[in-house]
């Protein structure tokens, strides 16, 4: 299963204005990232600082939703 989050640029034109900033697959009941946005957003999780934990706390919730098998 591949999750793919991404963020919206309200500033820049609409031509970049959608950028992957979270990429994540869960393998063998793992989450494992694909993108790290701490890397590559510092300055976004730097103003929002719960915005990964949510993102991974929702992966997970919907993974229990709607197992695989």
């Amino acid at each position: 299963m591949r999750f793919i989050l991404t963020l919206k640029s309200e500033t820049e034109g609409i031509k970049h204005s959608v950028k992957v900033f979270s990429e994540a697959i869960l393998l063998n009941g793992k989450l494992r990232h694909l993108v790290r946005p701490e890397r590559q957003y510092p300055d976004v999780l730097a103003r929002e600082k719960d915005l990964l934990s949510e993102v991974q706390d929702r992966v997970i919730d919907f993974v229990k939703c709607y197992p695989l098998h």
